[in-house]
């Protein structure tokens, strides 16, 4: 395949699956995937995933999945591996390949003292809602007051927002 035939948006579609919501992604979603689906190779990224990270001449994006068609955009979720961060991101695009908007939605975050994770549930009205903690890296233990929720939500015209309305 030529560096033209990459540079398709569908090429880069067809690595997707389509999934019908709800679906949920967390820190143990990545091994499923690694099954299924294999890294996108670098001209894909560089042409449709916005880069964000000091790591990213380290970092790895690999396929999880394609929403259904939503106010007529595409809505994909890739997972991105960086050094001691691991993320998923809901990236929104128009139907020819253009990118409106980028979010990361959950993430398994390491340091020294805790690690941080994040989980996200993707519904039928285009709700993402996320519930993240924080792990004390020495104990395991949960530290129930540092969990908060959030909900984002993708707008008619493509972009995501946090939101207050609530999803289950």
């Amino acid at each position: 395949m030529n560096q033209s035939e990459y540079l398709d948006f569908s090429v880069f579609l067809a690595r997707f699956t389509i999934v019908d919501p709800p679906v949920q992604v967390d820190d143990e979603t990545y091994h499923e995937i690694n099954e299924i689906h294999e890294p996108l190779p670098n001209i894909l990224v560089s042409a449709f995933v916005e880069r964000k990270g000091a790591d990213e001449d380290l970092a790895e994006y690999v396929p999880v999945f394609r929403l259904p068609d939503l106010h007529n955009f595409v809505c994909l979720v890739f997972w991105r591996a960086g050094v001691l961060q691991y993320d998923y991101i809901i990236a929104i695009f128009t139907q020819e390949g253009a990118r409106i908007d980028q979010k990361v939605v959950a993430s398994t975050i390491y340091s020294q003292e805790k690690t941080i994770k994040s989980v996200a549930k993707f519904d039928e009205e285009g709700m993402v809602t996320v519930i993240e903690g924080i792990e004390d890296a020495k104990t395991g233990e949960l530290v129930a007051a540092n969990s908060k929720q959030l909900f984002f939500e993708i707008l008619e015209n493509g972009t995501i927002q946090q939101s207050t309305k609530f999803s289950i």
